[in-house]
């Protein structure tokens, strides 16, 4: 299912990405995709400035694993839309520790 929301999101139709994530979480809340499928739900709802669910989706795959990076990313850059600026800055040095930017940077 997961496979889907990336076509989607290849294609442009962020809405219909958004859908397809959130489908695969309810099917299938055991697959092995199911982290980076909320991490891709949180992404995509900071785009439509869905901010509250965007908080909620990466919260929900810190549930799952403590040390998923790119899920304190994505919590960071909601909260700190929704001017909680504070939680946002204490979010940020975890995304930082667990998936440095670096590794984005080098390829």
């Amino acid at each position: 299912m997961e496979l889907r929301g990336f076509t989607y999101e290849l294609a442009g139709q962020l809405e219909e990405a958004i859908r397809s994530f959130e489908r695969a979480i309810r099917l299938s809340p055991f697959d092995r995709g199911y982290l980076e499928d909320l991490q891709e739900w949180a992404l995509h709802s900071s785009v439509f400035g869905r901010f509250d669910e965007a908080v909620a989706a990466a919260k929900n795959a810190l549930q799952k694993n403590q040390d998923y990076g790119p899920a304190y990313r994505c919590l960071a850059a909601a909260l700190g839309h929704l001017g909680r600026d504070a939680e946002a800055r204490r979010r940020w040095p975890s995304s930082l520790r667990l998936s440095p930017i670096s590794e984005y940077l080098n390829g």
